[in-house]
């Protein structure tokens, strides 16, 4: 809290999230005296082309992921874009927050 108190707020740091989900190729990947330990495949690309799209402080799911967890999450849909390597527009979600959880209604009826 006190940290927030001290910086103002056109200094805050911001950054979106996109995020995917799919295969991808995981590990170190490059020549023998460069290795990097990365993830590489379509599922990555797609989850960097939505970051890069976010805006600070913005989760945006793709279609795939947001299908999986559709029923425990609010979102509002954005518009479809073009990302590079993909020639059909890609669905987007703004993720909001959870849904609600049912509320417990009462006490279960104990056999007698």
């Amino acid at each position: 809290m006190q940290h927030q108190q001290a910086v103002g707020a056109g200094s805050r740091l911001q950054f979106g999230l996109g995020l995917n989900v799919g295969d991808a190729v995981v590990g170190n990947i490059g020549a023998e005296r460069a290795l990097n330990y990365t993830a590489i495949g379509d599922s990555v690309n797609l989850a960097k082309r939505l970051q890069e799209g976010a805006a600070g402080n913005q989760i945006v799911l793709s279609d795939a992921i947001y299908q999986m967890v559709q029923d425990h999450v609010e979102v509002t849909p954005l518009e479809a874009v073009h990302v590079k390597g993909r020639a059909a527009l890609e669905k987007r979600w703004e993720l909001m927050g959870l849904k609600a959880k049912p509320v417990f209604s009462g006490m279960p009826q104990l056999p007698q």
